[in-house]
């Protein structure tokens, strides 16, 4: 389950003016890898499982969204 972190959560990126100077990095990485499974990886939603939108400044999904995920065959 994905979910919001506060940054001041984790003390080696810290926040602010003394912000760590390898977070875009990690945070880069991060999204290369994502995208990496995202091209491997067929992903279809589970039939029958209901997900709605929770009202905020963020749109959020009230029961999350659960997915099957299969590996490609190319």
């Amino acid at each position: 389950m994905i979910k919001h972190e506060p940054s001041y959560k984790f003390l080696v990126f810290g926040a602010g003016p003394r912000i760590c100077i390898g977070k875009r990095m990690a945070l880069t990485q991060m999204k290369l890898v994502a995208s990496i499974i995202i091209q491997n990886y067929h992903i279809e939603p589970i039939e029958g499982h209901h997900h709605g939108y929770d009202l905020s400044m963020v749109l959020h999904m009230k029961n999350g969204f659960k997915v099957k995920m299969h590996r490609s065959k190319y």
